[in-house]
């Protein structure tokens, strides 16, 4: 008994050592380690500071937080990537959805799946005729900006970048929170799905009246096979906006006050809206979902060389949008609640 209570202190005693021995060898190698070595970073230092802020490195920096780690004696564990983030932010914002919007996404969506250079916020994609069911592609990059950024990002799409002294500042999020860029954008994403139901939206509206279509009709004429808004006189060239930036015609940054000037003699919800019926459809049930179930605020502040020139709400609780509030209610209350 004696003999083999030595032996068992003698290999607990050769165990201490070798780990010992590992700690140290691991010390010398992370003093010694690549990424430690001034040469590698001569001409990182040569930039200005805030150009050293780096992502990636052709350095091994993994393997440097490794070893980093285990000197230290942290248990490693595996970083996770952004869009691993992500999707466990996104699975939380899912799961505090209000319940009618959770089932009816519950039954339309085959799956939500992240991708990054969509360049626009979302995709709709029916999996096929038969089944009923969609696919919703996100766009990580876009829908990680807060809600206020987020429009104000769109907005902009469709303008000039050139420095200007006039800026919009939108107030869609009282946090500026990426569940509210959620919320919004899987609002337009339930538009999406119910535009596929041609009793709400036709396939092909240049082919038939719009009289029996009432939202559509409210805003929307069909002009010999030709859609146009009962407004095109008034809009005049915004008729040629283009968001995302789909087409090399934008207009300068200051043109957007003067067009949500005449946007308040009609009544279309935004001006992303005005530039086509399926998106007057969709972003009219966005908006509305985003006041109405969702309980957010929407406003737009016009400042130029930081004067308050004029705020922009919502029109659906004025008398301009109530026949288009009411279209959205009856829609929405038969389709979600």
């Amino acid at each position: 008994m004696g003999l083999i209570s030595m032996l068992y202190k003698f290999l607990l005693t050769l165990l201490i050592f070798s780990i010992t021995i590992s700690c140290s060898l691991t010390k010398k190698d992370l003093l010694t380690h690549e990424v430690l070595l001034p040469e590698n970073w001569q001409a990182q230092i040569a930039l200005p500071l805030e150009d050293r802020v780096i992502k990636e490195s052709k350095l091994n920096i993994q393997d440097f937080i490794k070893q980093w780690k285990q000197v230290n004696t942290i248990d490693y564990k595996g970083i996770e990537s952004e869009s691993e983030l992500q999707i466990k932010l996104i699975k939380k914002y899912i799961r505090v959805l209000p319940k009618s919007v959770y089932d009816f996404l519950n039954n339309k969506v085959a799956g939500i799946i992240l991708v990054e250079d969509l360049n626009i916020p979302l995709v709709i994609q029916s999996v096929s005729s038969e089944s009923g069911h969609f696919l919703i592609f996100l766009d990580s990059k876009i829908n990680s900006l807060g809600l206020n950024d987020w429009y104000t990002w769109r907005e902009f799409s469709a303008f000039g970048q050139e420095d200007s002294n006039f800026v919009i500042e939108a107030f869609l999020s009282h946090k500026n929170s990426q569940k509210d860029t959620f919320n919004y954008v899987i609002s337009q994403a339930v538009a999406l799905i119910l535009s596929a139901d041609t009793k709400l939206f036709p396939k092909d509206l240049s082919k038939q009246p719009l009289k029996n279509l009432n939202f559509i009709k409210r805003s929307w004429i069909n002009n010999k096979g030709i859609i146009q808004s009962h407004h095109d006189n008034l809009l005049d060239e915004m008729r040629y906006l283009s968001f995302y930036g789909g087409s090399t015609r934008t207009f300068t940054r200051d043109k957007i006050y003067s067009f949500y000037q005449r946007l308040e003699k009609t009544n279309f919800v935004n001006l992303y809206s005005t530039t086509g019926a399926l998106r007057d459809f969709v972003e009219s049930i966005a908006v509305y979902m985003h006041v109405y179930i969702f309980g957010k605020p929407f406003q737009i502040d016009f400042y130029e060389s930081e004067t308050l020139l004029e705020s922009y709400s919502h029109c659906l609780n004025l008398p301009r949008c109530l026949g288009k509030k009411k279209d959205l209610t009856k829609i929405l209350n038969q389709h979600i609640n």
